[in-house]
This record gives C-alpha cells, sequence and structure tokens, in this order.
C-alpha cells in the first residue's frame, strides 16, 4: 500500500517527480494550477499546455484507481478473510 500511496502525484512523493521528470517540466503542479485557473482563455487547449493537462489527467486517473483500489481490497479480500456467520 505505501508503493501505491508514494505513485500519488498530487503529493510531492516519487509519483510527482516521476511525472514532472517524465514531462520535463520543473513545477509542474504550480504550472497546472496556474493553466487551471486562466482556462477561460482561448488558447488555454493548445499543444503547449500539454503537460499542465497530462498532470490533471494522471491526478483524476490515481484518484480512481485509489477508488477501485478500496473497493477491490473491501470486497474480495477482506471479506474473503473474515468468517462468515
Amino acid at each position: 500500500m505505501m508503493v501505491f500511496y508514494n505513485l500519488d502525484p498530487t503529493f510531492e512523493l516519487d509519483g510527482y517527480y516521476v511525472l514532472m521528470d517524465a514531462l520535463d517540466t520543473p513545477n509542474l503542479r504550480f504550472n497546472a494550477i496556474q493553466w487551471l485557473l486562466m482556462n477561460s482563455k482561448s488558447d488555454a487547449f493548445s499543444r503547449k499546455y500539454i503537460p499542465e493537462m497530462t498532470y490533471w489527467v494522471a491526478c483524476f486517473a490515481f484518484i480512481g484507481l485509489a477508488a477501485y483500489l478500496g473497493y477491490f481490497v473491501q470486497t474480495h479480500l477482506i471479506n474473503n478473510l473474515l468468517p462468515r456467520n
């Protein structure tokens, strides 16, 4: 579980640094938040903002994966380990 937690791109842990290095963008989180705030401009979805958009997609994908992992652990692992009455 700690390995999965370290992959979270919303915290300054390994997942954030891997994403920042892969996109070759320093201060990725700050740039992504700035992009989100200026999203009303006409060029907000241009190619120069791909790292910022990728950051948000990775964040939402991680949140969805974490929710699914919690569901999986609860339904398959815990229910099979505990005795049924």
